[in-house]
């Protein structure tokens, strides 16, 4: 049998050379398709992945980067919203040269979670992506769904194709159950917090304040001498960050960076929109502070600064009162205190217990 004759003469010739008009696809896109490959592959379907675009699986889609603040802000209202899982937390990062991935989660067309990624590079090339205190999911979603949703969310991260992505769930959710995280392995136990509950009455918090708390409150109630300033100022703003950062340096410890709050500040509706500032002064000199970050339904204990003479009067637990009752009165449903640790932090952990809240623990991190 004769065989057939090859019209390739050479070795060059059997790689036609790209012509004039042939696409050139980018690294980015590559990964993309690889991405929807094995999508389709694992799940079936379509699937659509990029900025603004759709990842579709079954009846459950992913929604990249489209949301509005206003929408964002709203969603399932009745239940905290943690500072991590806030818009302006997002655009703060973004100032401090991080990325922010933001996802909404519809089954059968109806929104049922949304969560908010950080984003940053590892070794240059391996991209990591954060999801802390989120997603925040609907009370209509199932743990099954829940499951499929994280899963999901790894796979089509619109990031690097080598990356890492964690889920770092609230145990603020009324509905979280360990089953919602599916196959995902535990790789960081989880920490607590202290939440209020804005919605009690002032009578009611008060009664929840324990006994020795209380009195101090009473006591430093009684001092006339002293002036409380409760509300937005820049300058009182500032000066509180500069107390800040001298006292991280004589106590060595560490935080979110000073630059942080004044970015999260300045992603706010309006200048004064993100935070609550309460300070106490003697004779025209500011001697207590705390500053409160302000995000949808709830805030967020984030700065308490005394002097020698504050701490005598027991004046942070006159700021911390001051502030909690304002936060009420302009609507905010919850107050998160900020992490308590009783074994390393023992001092501020039973303070802030001792204001009454739910002490919650966070699940973990999950991967």
């Amino acid at each position: 049998m004769q065989r057939p004759v090859s019209h390739c003469t050479s070795p060059s010739a059997s790689t036609p050379k790209p012509t004039k008009g042939t696409p050139r696809y980018t690294h980015s896109q590559k990964s993309a398709a690889r991405v929807r490959r094995g999508l389709a592959k694992r799940w079936g379907g379509e699937v659509r992945l990029g900025w603004g675009l759709m990842a579709m699986i079954q009846n459950m889609q992913l929604i990249w980067n489209t949301s509005i603040r206003e929408t964002w802000e709203a969603f399932e209202n009745t239940q905290p919203h943690l500072l991590e899982q806030s818009w302006a937390y997002g655009e703060a990062m973004q100032r401090q040269g991080l990325g922010v991935q933001r996802a909404q989660i519809l089954i059968d067309g109806v929104c049922m979670a949304q969560a908010q990624f950080i984003t940053r590079r590892v070794l240059a090339y391996i991209g990591l992506a954060s999801c802390s205190r989120g997603p925040i999911w609907s009370a209509h979603a199932s743990a099954s769904q829940r499951a499929q949703a994280l899963q999901q969310l790894q796979r089509a991260m619109p990031t690097r194709p080598l990356r890492a992505t964690l889920f770092s769930p609230s145990a603020a959710d009324p509905h979280f159950h360990p089953a919602d995280t599916g196959r995902l392995s535990r790789v960081i136990t989880g920490d607590s917090t202290v939440l209020l509950d804005l919605d009690l009455s002032e009578a009611q918090l008060r009664a929840k304040l324990h006994g020795k708390w209380r009195n101090r409150l009473r006591q430093a109630e009684q001092h006339a001498q002293v002036h409380v300033f409760s509300g937005t100022d820049d300058q009182k703003l500032a000066a509180t960050l500069l107390r800040e950062v001298q006292q991280r340096r004589e106590k060595r410890f560490h935080g979110l960076p000073i630059e942080f709050v004044q970015s999260f500040v300045a992603c706010g509706p309006s200048s004064s929109a993100n935070y609550w500032l309460c300070e106490a002064s003697l004779q025209g000199q500011a001697v207590a502070a705390v500053l409160f970050l302000r995000h949808g339904n709830t805030a967020t204990y984030h700065i308490g600064w005394l002097a020698a003479p504050a701490r005598a009067m027991n004046l942070h637990n006159l700021l911390l009162w001051r502030g909690l009752c304002d936060l009420k009165k302009q609507g905010l449903h919850w107050l998160d205190l900020g992490g308590v640790n009783t074994e390393d932090l023992g001092g501020i952990s039973h303070f802030k217990l001792g204001m009454g809240g739910e002490k919650i623990t966070h699940p973990g991190t999950f991967f």
